[in-house]
């Protein structure tokens, strides 16, 4: 006995809405449905496509199958029905009984039907998304800036920028456009080879017609540089000129002249014998005069030897 199969169906209600459920089917082709809608409830197919109306009597029965677009043809006399997907004819069970849930377990296994059915479902999701975009108000988020990442420059492009720094700075070249360059002398236009700003043929055409162009540029340009620096030095001179001397020179500590020593006179002193020479000799000041005027007399010098003498004789009493 195989294992039952899990699949995704869809289900066409009563009042014709579908929508996905998840079935199992066993070896005998009787569908389950797996889905659980409320806790503790396990749903039916019958419960499913007709809710809490289901028809009771046999020509509600009737009624619901001549009203279903599936079926191509339905014969109650032979109790019979054809699918109008896959063409196959469907027999009642029972003599005069009209069996709608084997019509009902029929669809969910049919493949034409089933892909019909999907094909409305995802039709009718798109309607209705579309719907409640449409009657929901416009909200728009925020839009983040759109970032912007730095990539480091390739070879290529360091060598087109080394290339359109040439021809810019090339004196014969008045205009630099990607694919060609402008003579500034003939005025041709130089188209370039392979990649831009390329330099080949603009210097076969510079090296053919204007060789000698840069040594006419250059005296051309010596001379109306002379000519500038000529005018500025001219006005920026002023008109009285004043000229001013040199300051001094200072000369360094080596350099200093040597002081010469002037000979001078001196006096020379004669010899004082006694004290009036000295006195006029030196000049001294008269208090110093009359100090030793005072100690002058006759006889100071015996007085002078007594008293020594007199010392004398007692320092030998004494001994």
């Amino acid at each position: 006995m195989r294992p039952s199969q899990e699949r995704a169906a869809f289900i066409k209600r009563a009042d014709d809405k579908i929508f996905p459920v998840t079935v199992s089917i066993d070896d005998k082709g009787n569908v389950k449905i797996t889905d659980v809608m409320k806790p503790g409830e396990t749903p039916t197919l019958w419960k499913l496509v007709f809710g809490d109306n289901p028809p009771k009597t046999a020509e509600d029965k009737l009624e619901f199958l001549q009203d279903d677009p599936d079926i191509h043809k339905l014969q109650e006399d032979s109790q019979e029905l054809m699918c109008r997907g896959c063409s196959r004819t469907l027999m009642f069970d029972y003599p005069r009984r009209i069996n709608v849930a084997s019509w009902l377990r029929h669809k969910v296994l049919c493949k034409v039907v089933q892909k019909q059915y999907e094909a409305q479902y995802l039709e009718g999701a798109h309607h209705r998304i579309k719907q409640e975009e449409d009657d929901m108000p416009l909200i728009r988020a925020p839009v983040a800036p759109p970032k912007i990442s730095l990539r480091p420059p390739t070879r290529r492009t360091l060598e087109e920028q080394r290339r359109k720094e040439i021809l810019e700075k090339d004196e014969l070249v008045s205009c630099v456009e990607r694919d060609r360059v402008r003579c500034k002398p003939c005025g041709r236009w130089i188209g370039g080879t392979i990649g831009d700003y390329s330099l080949v043929n603009w210097r076969f055409h510079r090296k053919a017609r204007h060789e000698n162009a840069d040594i006419k540029f250059q005296q051309v340009a010596r001379i109306v540089a002379g000519a500038k620096k000529a005018s500025s030095s001219t006005s920026a001179r002023p008109s009285s000129f004043q000229h001013k001397p040199m300051p001094p020179r200072v000369r360094s500590s080596q350099e200093r002249v040597k002081a010469i020593p002037v000979p001078t006179r001196q006096r020379k002193r004669r010899r004082v014998e006694t004290d009036e020479e000295w006195n006029n000799e030196f000049e001294m000041p008269p208090a110093k005069i009359v100090k030793q005027e005072e100690n002058e007399g006759p006889g100071w010098l015996e007085k002078v030897a007594s008293g020594f003498g007199q010392l004398w004789s007692v320092f030998v009493d004494s001994e």
